[in-house]
Order: structure tokens, then C-alpha cells, then sequence
């Protein structure tokens, strides 16, 4: 078993808003993004119409206001940068509202409750945290034993009792417990590491 190269660079994490001219790069993030984007404004009650405006604008937004800041990893995560952009470009959407024709009535009113921006931040925190966990799992499953990774897999993830589990891989209770606290702190320092400092 090696560690993975830390020059690794996964495409849907801290490297792929870096680079401004990539368009490869921004149309993973709105691939990416986009239906999260979509999904989180039909929940907050906005009809298809408007769901695929708004959140088309904003992407938009996103996009423009990645342009104008500037993400110092030795001041914060990326993730706290990234909300931080977000909540500028609900913002943005917000106050120009006015000028904003959409084809369905209601977009307007809706689009005034800018408390929605923080709700927006919050649904993309969750997708980076997400990306976040996956990305520290491949690293994660590279660095340890076959039966560690199937023991914690089986009892962590698959939420199967530790006694079954022990059972199906010729393991002690003690060993099941002992592979799942290893690999989770394994995940807890490899996520901490791809996210970053902590904002001071």
C-alpha cells in the first residue's frame, strides 16, 4: 500500500474553482452544482419555471463573484470562501430582482426573502462537505488493509452490528471496533488536510 501523491488534484474539489480560465473546470461546477442549485429552489417552493431561472442566475452570479474574490488558504477553508460567495451572489440576485424578467409570476416576491441566500449556502455546504468526504475516503482506502477497510465499511458506513460483522470476516468484536475508530480518524485528519485551516 502507498500514499497517493499529494499532487493528486481531484476536479470536484479545492482545485477546481483555482483556475478562472479552465472551462473544463467551471463546467464540472455547474454540472456539478447546478442540479443542487435547482433541487434546493423547488424545496424552498419556487415553480419549474422559476427553479430553472433563479438558478441558473445564480450560477451566474456564483461564477461572477469568484472573479472578484480571492481565496487565501493560510485565512480559512475553502468552504467558509466558498459560503462567503455565495451569499454575495444571492445577494446580487436579490437586489437586482427588478430588472430581472422572468417568464412566471411570483419569481419577484419570492426572490425577496433574502434570508433564502443563507438556506442556498447551507445546500452547497452540505454538496462540498460531501465531495469533501469522498475525496478523503479514496485517499483513506489506498493507506489501509482489506479487512480494516471491510470491517469499518460493513460496521460504519452499512450500519451492520459489530458481532455480525465480526462474524463474516473471521474477526473479534474488539478488532471491528478497533479497524472502525482507525479508518474514521484516518477520514477526520485526510478531510481536515484537503479542506484546509480553520478560519482566523
Amino acid at each position: 500500500m502507498h500514499r497517493p501523491e499529494d499532487t493528486r488534484t481531484n476536479p470536484q474539489l479545492l482545485g477546481r474553482l483555482h483556475d478562472l480560465s479552465d472551462a473544463a473546470a467551471w463546467a464540472e461546477f455547474v454540472r456539478q452544482y447546478g442540479p443542487k442549485v435547482r433541487e434546493w429552489c423547488r424545496k424552498q417552493g419556487a415553480q419549474d419555471a422559476d427553479a430553472d431561472d433563479i438558478s441558473q442566475q445564480i450560477l451566474l452570479r456564483l461564477t461572477q463573484r469568484m472573479r472578484t474574490f480571492e481565496y487565501d488558504p493560510s485565512r480559512g477553508r475553502f468552504r467558509d470562501w466558498m459560503r462567503k460567495v455565495t451569499q454575495h451572489a444571492w445577494y446580487d440576485l436579490v437586489a437586482g430582482r427588478k430588472s430581472w424578467n422572468t417568464a412566471a409570476g411570483g419569481a419577484d416576491d419570492w426572490l425577496a426573502n433574502s434570508a433564502k441566500g443563507e438556506d442556498l449556502a447551507d445546500e452547497l455546504d452540505e454538496q462540498y462537505r460531501m465531495e469533501l468526504l469522498q475525496e478523503a475516503i479514496a485517499r483513506v482506502r489506498v493507506l489501509v488493509a482489506d479487512h480494516t477497510w471491510s470491517a469499518f465499511d460493513q460496521h460504519f458506513l452499512q450500519k451492520q452490528p459489530a458481532k455480525k460483522v465480526a462474524e463474516e470476516l473471521s474477526l473479534s468484536v474488539t478488532n471491528v471496533y478497533q479497524a472502525t475508530h482507525r479508518v474514521t480518524q484516518l477520514l477526520k485528519r485526510e478531510t481536515e488536510r484537503l479542506e484546509g485551516p480553520p478560519a482566523t
